[in-house]
């Protein structure tokens, strides 16, 4: 795939972004997209987004599918978190990500995580004290949304 092919692509989960939360609706200047985390179309190296296109670029088949899924899952958090929709064992996206889980894990696995990342990084254990935080606030959050 050509790199004006990949930015056409992108234009295209872009247009579709909007089109999921924003129906027939304009765009109002204080909603920002999901789209602007993850992907550019205007510099190939940009560090500023998750995915840069020479990044993509790089991607197997299977890999892209997974960060499309990924960016779809945070686009209909976002959606069902502005329409005031979210079910409680839905979880924010970015947070799950800290801990090195899916969008789409369950509390079980939230704590199950919790609990190997915790024995890693606990400072009695020889751990980083700001790691283990890190993951501490993480699960903390969860933990409250439950």
């Amino acid at each position: 795939m050509k790199v004006d092919q990949m930015k056409k692509k992108l234009r295209d989960l872009k247009k579709l972004e909007i089109k999921i939360r924003f129906s027939s609706q304009n765009i109002q200047a204080n909603k920002v997209l999901v789209w602007n985390d993850f992907f550019s179309t205007k510099n190939v190296y940009d560090k500023e987004v998750r995915y840069n296109i020479a990044f993509l670029y790089e991607c197997s088949h299977e890999e892209m599918k997974a960060i499309v899924d990924e960016y779809f899952a945070y686009v209909y958090y976002t959606y069902y978190r502005e329409s005031g929709i979210i079910l409680d064992e839905v979880f924010e996206p970015r947070i799950l990500n800290k801990l090195g889980l899916p969008p789409t894990a369950t509390w079980e696995e939230v704590k199950e995580k919790f609990r190997a990342l915790a024995k890693i990084h606990h400072p009695d254990q020889g751990g980083n004290a700001k790691k283990f935080m890190e993951v501490y606030e993480a699960y903390k959050k969860l933990k409250n949304k439950k």
